[in-house]
């Protein structure tokens, strides 16, 4: 499996069309931010030579042309948290590759390739409301709801979760 940023808006159509996050608009709307599409922040920052605090890959099957997509990952440094973590992000596996062991695969790839890119990260967080097995199988603890999460005292308020998501963490 090979992990490519993606570079245009119809690389993410199979995973848009086959993926459910739930909230697919949003979805649609994160990655046409990604791509500066509606939002040109991301292109000024890049340009600038400023590191990102976010990521996205889409998966593909190795020595396969065309590509095939497989499924997206992605990662992002948020909020400022004291402690030293990385949030994972728009994890999924289109339909057709679930049950196969692709999920596993992804998770590890991305794993590898956060290391490479933040070596000094070594907490992996995620928020799922409906893939707990999932991540507990693949050595995340479970912390609780969203509604647990503190940044120096405050609870962290977010549109991207809900207070019932459930909140598991791995040490990279």
């Amino acid at each position: 499996m090979r992990l490519i940023e993606p570079t245009e808006f119809a690389a993410y159509i199979p995973l848009i069309k086959e993926i459910d996050f739930g909230n697919q608009e949003q979805f649609l709307v994160s990655c046409a931010q990604y791509l500066s599409i509606i939002n040109p922040r991301r292109k000024v920052l890049l340009e600038s030579g400023e590191p990102d605090i976010w990521e996205q890959r889409i998966a593909y099957l190795d020595d396969n042309f065309p590509l095939i997509p497989v499924g997206i990952t992605g990662w992002y440094l948020w909020p400022p948290f004291t402690e030293s973590r990385i949030w994972l992000g728009w994890f999924g596996i289109r339909d057709c590759f679930k049950g196969k062991g692709y999920g596993t695969i992804l998770l590890k790839n991305t794993e590898e390739a956060i290391r490479k890119i933040f070596p000094d990260i070594q907490w992996l967080y995620v928020f799922t409301d409906s893939a707990e097995k999932f991540y507990v199988k693949s050595g995340f603890e479970y912390l609780g709801t969203a509604t647990v999460l503190e940044c120096n005292g405050h609870l962290v308020k977010d549109s991207t979760f809900e207070p019932e998501d459930i909140v598991l963490r791995k040490h990279l």
